[in-house]
């Protein structure tokens, strides 16, 4: 993961499921992130390759800087 001057975004069903390791791990590291839960399956085409969850580390400017999806991929990020 980057330095401390960026925040994270998850994007998830709002329930227990792949993303539940994603926010241990993120709660765990003391950054700054926040969950979002997209309208399914009317957001399924805005999210990369269509599938959830999703990842997004974005710079101080609130630009998005990095974008990660399918849940073992944003573990192994975060870890």
């Amino acid at each position: 993961m980057s330095s401390s001057n960026v925040s994270y975004t998850l994007r998830y069903f709002d329930a227990i499921g792949l993303a539940e390791s994603s926010r241990i791990l993120l709660t765990a590291a003391g950054v700054e992130w926040t969950e979002e839960h997209p309208e399914w399956p009317q957001e399924k085409p805005n999210q990369p390759h269509g599938r959830l969850p999703v990842l997004v580390e974005k710079s101080t400017d609130g630009s998005p800087d990095f974008v990660i999806c399918e849940s073992s991929n944003v573990e192994r990020y975060i870890a």
